[in-house]
């Protein structure tokens, strides 16, 4: 057991140590704050490692520690490079300095605790859950685990047109970001086993907490900081999903995650936050469909208009679109064009229009409690500051979360896809995707209205 556990370590531990000196070596001034590092290394580690099993399992060659050595031994030249550059392993953390305040009053002191207290519950909770349920859920079962499983036991991609290839089992189709991850975490421990691998959806969810209050904790106190962490934490449908075995918390952290990267771009325009935004957006298209027909057009299209009004020339323009354009073609072509010679792609959603699925979106998101009171604050904070919705301190994370909103809401109004929300199954989840940009973005209308809230 404890031998297990150590291993269990260790496959988390390494693709979050490839992905640190990944943006190590990416961050060469120093603008990413080793906290941000620390939150966002596992994701891109992770990504990267589902990337090169993709690539060498496409190639022809069985999966084994072997095989995925060169992967680790690239991340370990990057340490040594560092090394000698003396640079990356200590940035300047010029963004932020000091993410906890030291002076605080004593009520304040006890409120922090006390929502302190509180998100430790929910982390015991998650852990507990993901420790001892295992996944019982359609998609969990037949799709994300079931593909893994397969792939372990095959310990390859399986023949071409095989009902084995790419792990089987239903939507042949859906990327393989998270069942690729989860053998690994087989391969590492030596056997398949459901209470291991769920620790994936776990790791992502810390990661998105440490992340969502650390970005927010750059324009607010940490009260307010605290507070919306929780409220990110307390959302039923979270709390289920950061053990549950899906692959939509994933998605939402890369959606998330790619959102604030392009938002630190837009403000400071130092293409590290550039390159790491293209690193999780091309993850997040391996992670769900919707992942390359919603989420990624959403960044992009933000990306373009700020791009378009920032005033660059026209030479650096294209240099950041070329940056963007090549960077995903590479990390997520292979996956595309495996797609496409297969042709598993996602299939056909005739357009039909269903007007009665307006009053069941109403329903959704106003009288069911899976999301709590979440819409009807982020509403009822558009309304009352439209100015501030537009502000820049928002409009940059406002505008992709709104964009990838209407895009998911029209899939279930203008596709046969209405049935999933008819009978309240992938419309929650889709939705899912959306909460930590909607959680984040309605904090940063709270700070608009409530200037004593800002840091």
């Amino acid at each position: 057991m404890i031998k297990d556990i150590l291993l269990l370590c260790a496959a988390f531990i390494l693709p979050a140590i490839a992905g640190y000196l990944t943006i190590a070596t990416l961050d060469k001034d120093g603008m990413v704050s080793r906290i941000e590092r620390a939150a966002l290394s596992f994701a891109v580690g992770a990504g990267l490692l589902s990337f090169y099993m993709f690539l060498i399992g496409m190639l022809g060659f069985a999966f084994s520690l072997a095989a995925l050595l060169p992967f680790f031994l690239i991340s370990g030249g990057i340490a040594v490079l560092l090394a000698r550059n003396n640079r990356g392993i200590r940035p300047e953390n010029k963004n932020i300095n000091n993410f906890m305040e030291t002076k605080l009053s004593l009520p304040k002191l006890i409120i922090n605790f006390v929502f302190l207290c509180l998100i430790a519950w929910r982390i015991f909770f998650a852990i507990f859950n993901a420790s001892t349920y295992p996944p019982y859920f359609d998609d969990a079962v037949t799709t994300w685990d079931y593909k893994a499983k397969v792939i372990f036991s095959n310990k390859s991609l399986g023949k071409s047109f095989s009902t084995d290839f790419l792990g089987g089992g239903t939507g042949s189709g859906y990327p393989l970001n998270t069942s690729l991850f989860k053998v690994w975490t087989s391969m590492m421990v030596g056997k398949w086993d459901e209470r291991y691998i769920h620790f994936y959806n776990f790791t992502i969810f810390i990661c998105m907490l440490i992340l969502f209050f650390i970005s927010l904790r750059q324009y607010a106190t940490t009260t307010i900081s605290l507070t919306f962490s929780y409220i990110l934490t307390s959302i039923p449908l979270m709390a289920f999903h950061s053990y549950g075995g899906y692959a939509d918390l994933t998605t939402g952290f890369y959606f998330f995650a790619g959102m604030l990267m392009l938002a630190r771009w837009i403000h400071t325009k130092a293409d590290c936050f550039l390159y790491i935004m293209v690193m999780l957006v091309a993850v997040m298209a391996f992670t769900k469909n919707e992942g390359y027909l919603i989420f990624t057009p959403a960044i992009l299209a933000t990306f373009l208009y700020f791009l378009f009004v920032s005033g660059l020339s026209r030479k650096e323009k294209m240099k950041k679109v070329s940056i963007l354009v090549v960077g995903i073609i590479i990390l997520i072509g292979p996956w595309l064009i495996t797609k496409g010679t297969y042709n598993i792609g996602i299939g056909s959603f005739p357009i039909e229009f269903h007007k009665e699925a307006f009053a069941e979106l109403l329903r959704v998101f106003f009288t069911e409690g899976s999301f709590n009171i979440l819409w009807i604050s982020a509403a009822l904070l558009i309304i009352l500051n439209p100015k501030g919705a537009v502000a820049r301190l928002c409009l940059p994370y406002l505008l992709p979360t709104l964009l990838a909103f209407l895009a998911t809401v029209a899939v279930f109004v203008f596709t046969v896809n209405f049935e999933w929300l008819w009978v309240r199954t992938t419309i929650n989840r889709s939705l899912l995707i959306l909460t930590p940009s909607i959680v984040f973005s309605t904090a940063l209308l709270v700070l608009n209205l409530n200037k004593g809230c800002v840091k």
